[in-house]
């Protein structure tokens, strides 16, 4: 591939690209960054190794051979309690033709798209319909990411190889490598925000219309995603270099700047609005948990600072049992990489971009002394920022992290091309590099004395950090007279993106393969259970019943229903948080377990319609022992179900008849009025249709819903939608529209201008 020509020391090249051309180098380039991404995903995509969480999750499996490394493929196995166990839930809904607002299979119900970690309402939300949707769904996630870094890159003006090489480090970021539940959702955006800023200040320079599209879809994207701490983070990153480009845009333009900016995040929230709609709406019925400001102080342990450089030397994910590792491996967000590091320190020089650079760098330190509780004054100042005190700010701010290193990193091979370069300059940076990579391998020998479980933890994080020294030192090395020098710019950044795969692929050495699963409990389940519901000691793990579409009480969610929550912690388990109701998350290790919880508390069980009791295998002894209302009615090897007798119905009315096949519509044959009570969660929301007419939905024991039957035979549907769901559709509707038809004015004024502008200059 051929670079463009090398331009004098300050330049930049605006390209073909910034005016909204694509050259073939541009193209090739795209076609680099797929590859590069496809082949650090090359192990799960041919198979080689199972990440599919379904397989890891459910509790179904009968064989696997496990990795030949200790530890986990990825950190929270909330890929598939939540991303892909809701998110396939909605996907189903959607084919089935309805808005997955609702979701009738976790707990007593609950809603699905105002949940938003199952990002109900994103375009990509049905490739969760395959086997190995979530794999699918990153990888595309990635394209995206490291496609729209590359435009950003070059929309500042930047030469194509530090744009190709930022790209591919932002798509392999260490948010993407270690975090594969619903967190990796929104990182994607962050860069088609940033060029939708770069966009608009385009053109507002220009004085023309437009200039809105990608700073509006990426918002709402990043909005319908579903994991709303990281879209606000990264808002953050966004606001600050709305205010850095602010001082570049020149006076005259400045307010066309500003109501550029002002109009694509109004139209990016209009056209997010049905899920901005669903989240509020829950909120005003939800418990959020530790999100409601408990969160303002945590960070993490500054002995791990390290981890940003050397991510793997002290262990894999989760591969030593020291506990000082595990709270880390519990709470960390992602990594950066040595010679990013070193290529970031580099992209401080020169004078172009200064201000950028400057608020880049403050941004970084302030987000890494916070991350870390270096400084307890700058927690403070940062909890001033209306909303960070709820968010989980240590772990989630990574992807705007990375990012601004990114930014930094392509700065840092831009600045290659000069002609000449201050030699002052290069080595300040130089030592500063080696000063805090030197820091970072000295404070890791403290993190490998905790590795005393581990197996060869010495040569195995000597080689960790050793390698990436070695590579740092390599890009350092080809810094020094590479002016004008393509090859070395090239072999600069071949360097940083082979760190970037092999720190990428590290983990998925250390998921199983061969996997395989008995699905049999499963098929049980479905052709008995009905409209009832199951608990779980075992196989079939929350909350894969909403995978499956057979209703299962069990909840490991956040934020959940408070009427649920005072519900499972009165009457089904007061030793476990109600977001959790797993039977393996005890609040005092020293109180009753799920099974003793459920042997005293059965009555709440039958009265949430629990049919029945799904029991891990050897369990039995403890079931004889109880004394349970129940009967054996299947086992295989992995658990047995055992049967309750007399769990409430899901529908019934006191003189009725009634008669259903699913749960939103039931004919009801009542010999005088009656009033039928449905055993699903009563929310703000719900709605019911007796013979076609408007019916209220009541609620009993501050859960259930009601609804007023007349004498004779009548026909009740019920429907949810979150209060004002309709004129969300209709805000996003108009949005679009709007985007579209201004987007065409726009490219049909641009092509009108250069006709006149070539037929006057022929």
């Amino acid at each position: 591939m051929s670079e463009a020509p090398l331009l004098p020391d300050g330049a930049v090249d605006k390209g073909r690209l910034g005016r909204g051309r694509f050259s073939q180098s541009d193209r090739w380039c795209f076609l680099a960054v797929i590859g590069i991404v496809l082949l650090a995903n090359a192990m799960p995509l041919l198979g080689i190794v199972d990440t599919v969480p379904y397989d890891n999750r459910v509790g179904l499996i009968t064989h696997q051979d496990a990795s030949s490394t200790r530890g986990r493929h990825t950190i929270d196995p909330n890929d598939g309690f939540t991303a892909e166990a809701l998110g396939r839930a909605a996907a189903v809904s959607w084919t089935h033709g309805r808005v997955p607002y609702w979701n009738h299979f976790e707990g007593l119900g609950a809603p699905l798209a105002g949940e938003m970690q199952s990002g109900a309402f994103s375009p990509f939300v049905l490739l969760l319909l395959f086997r190995n949707g979530l794999l699918y769904l990153h990888v595309v996630l990635e394209i995206i990411a490291g496609l729209a870094t590359f435009l950003f890159i070059r929309r500042l003006g930047l030469q194509r190889i530090p744009a190709l090489v930022a790209s591919a480090l932002f798509a392999l970021n260490g948010t993407h490598a270690w975090l594969t539940n619903a967190v990796f959702a929104p990182v994607a955006f962050l860069p088609v925000i940033l060029l939708g800023v770069e966009n608009a200040f385009a053109h507002a320079k220009a004085q023309r219309r437009g200039g809105l599209v990608a700073l509006s879809f990426g918002l709402a994207l990043s909005l319908l995603a579903g994991f709303p701490e990281v879209a606000f983070i990264d808002g953050l990153l966004v606001a600050l270099w709305c205010v850095v480009r602010s001082f570049d845009v020149g006076r005259e333009s400045l307010l066309a700047f500003a109501r550029k900016l002002v109009a694509g995040v109004v139209l990016g929230a209009a056209v997010a609005a049905p899920v901005i709609v669903a989240f509020t709406a829950f909120l005003n019925e939800a418990n959020v948990g530790g999100h409601s400001g408990a969160l303002s102080e945590v960070h993490l342990d500054s002995a791990y600072m390290f981890t940003l450089a050397f991510p793997y030397a002290a262990g894999t994910i989760f591969g030593s049992f020291a506990p000082e590792s595990q709270n880390f491996w519990g709470s960390v967000g992602g990594y950066l990489g040595a010679t990013p590091f070193v290529m970031a320190i580099l992209g401080l020089r020169g004078r172009e971009w200064r201000r950028a650079k400057i608020a880049l760098t403050i941004f970084w330190l302030a987000v890494v002394l916070r991350i870390f509780g270096i400084s307890h004054l700058l927690a403070k100042a940062w909890n001033l920022v209306p909303g960070i005190d709820q968010t989980a700010f240590y772990r989630y701010s990574s992807p705007a992290l990375s990012f601004a290193t990114v930014i930094l990193v392509a700065f840092g091979l831009q600045g290659f091309y000069r002609v000449a370069g201050s030699r002052l300059a290069f080595g300040a940076t130089a030592l500063v590099s080696l000063a805090i990579l030197g820091s970072f391998a000295m404070q890791a020998r403290g993190a490998v004395r905790l590795l005393t479980d581990v197996p060869m933890r010495h040569p195995v994080a000597v080689a960790s950090v050793g390698a990436a020294v070695l590579l740092a030192g390599v890009v350092l090395v080809l810094a020094i007279r590479t002016h004008r020098n393509n090859a070395a710019i090239i072999a600069a950044g071949i360097v940083l993106v082979t760190e970037a795969c092999l720190l990428f692929m590290v983990p998925q050495v250390s998921a199983p393969r061969n996997v395989r699963l008995d699905r049999s409990a499963v098929r049980f389940l479905r052709e008995n259970l009905g409209t009832q519901r199951f608990f779980s000691l075992g196989p079939i793990t929350p909350n894969y019943g909403s995978y499956l579409s057979i209703a299962q009480l069990n909840v490991n969610d956040l934020p959940t229903p408070a009427a649920w929550d005072r519900f499972a912690a009165r009457d089904l388990n007061p030793n476990s948080s109600p977001q959790l109701l797993t039977g393996f998350s005890p609040l005092d290790p020293n109180g009753p377990d799920g099974f003793a919880a459920f042997a005293s508390h059965t009555a709440g069980y039958l009265d949430a319609g629990v049919k029945y009791l799904v029991l891990g295998k050897g369990m039995s002894e403890r079931v004889d022992k109880a004394m349970l209302p129940v009967s054996l009615v299947f086992q295989n090897d992995i658990g047995d179900i055992y049967e309750l007798r007399n769990p409430a119905p899901y529908f019934s009315a006191a003189g009725c008849e009634l008669g259903y096949s699913g749960r939103d519509r039931v004919t009801a044959s009542c010999a005088a009025p009656s009033v039928m009570r449905r055993s699903e969660l009563a929310m703000a929301g719900w709605s019911a249709t007796v013979n076609g007419e408007a019916s209220a939905v009541g609620v009993v024991d501050d859960r259930y819903q009601t609804v007023n039957l007349p004498q004779g035979t009548s026909t009740v549907v019920f429907d949810f939608a979150p209060p004002h769901a309709r004129l969300s559709w209709l805000a996003s509707a108009i949005a679009v529209i709007f985007l579209a038809v201004g987007s065409w004015r726009a490219k049909k004024m641009a092509n009108a201008s250069r006709q006149i502008t070539g037929s006057a200059s022929a």
